[in-house]
């Protein structure tokens, strides 16, 4: 897995695409009311910056009719080994915070165990690891198995630019940075505000 994605901030044209996909992808899997419905983003890209963009977002919608919960994913077509994560109560509101995960099965990270995660302002709530049992329920695989770490809702919001994280295993010394793009940022976002208004209207 590569060290994260660097990318020069394209927040404003990022998040007018985000606006747009958002509105055309949220509502249909909350009409559906069951399965996975899963829509790819381009993301906007500036070939004179010489930074690597990634080509586009995916948004992973899971909304069963059995869970109380409705599940975003978000992440980058050409890097799923990590991306967000949240949980919607069925009246909007979000399950705890949002999740940064990333995969196990890295080279960087399989004999690892990273107990402390660091942005550049605040140090962050380690999850643990957790399994996906529908890591290949919306056609490509997902990760199966991933650790990560709780993001407040505040600070993945105000963050203006890309936001590091820093994951550091105190016994092993291993440590990892996984750095999550602002147009992919904005894209989740907009997305979990879309699918929150549409189940507060129900």
């Amino acid at each position: 897995m590569r060290n994260g994605i660097r990318v020069a901030s394209l927040a404003r044209r990022g998040f007018v695409i985000a606006m747009l996909f958002a509105a055309a992808c949220a509502f249909p899997v909350l009409r559906r009311e069951s399965g996975v419905t899963r829509h790819v983003a381009a993301l906007p890209s500036d070939p004179d910056s010489g930074v690597v963009v990634p080509d586009s977002a995916a948004v992973e919608l899971r909304g069963y009719s059995f869970s109380p919960h409705v599940e975003i994913l978000t992440w980058t077509t050409d890097d799923a080994n990590f991306g967000l994560r949240a949980r919607l109560r069925r009246d909007g509101s979000l399950v705890r915070d949002h999740r940064l995960y990333v995969n196990t099965y890295t080279s960087v990270s399989a004999n690892a165990r990273f107990n402390s995660a660091l942005t550049p302002t605040r140090s962050l709530r380690v999850t643990g690891v957790s399994r996906d049992d529908r890591a290949c329920a919306g056609g490509t695989c997902l990760p199966r198995e991933t650790f990560g770490a709780r993001i407040p809702d505040e600070l993945l919001r105000s963050s203006r630019d890309s936001l590091p994280v820093k994951f550091y295993a105190s016994r092993s010394g291993h440590e990892i940075v996984v750095t999550l793009h602002r147009d992919l940022i904005n894209v989740y976002l907009t997305t979990v505000d879309s699918v929150s208004a549409a189940l507060r209207r129900k």
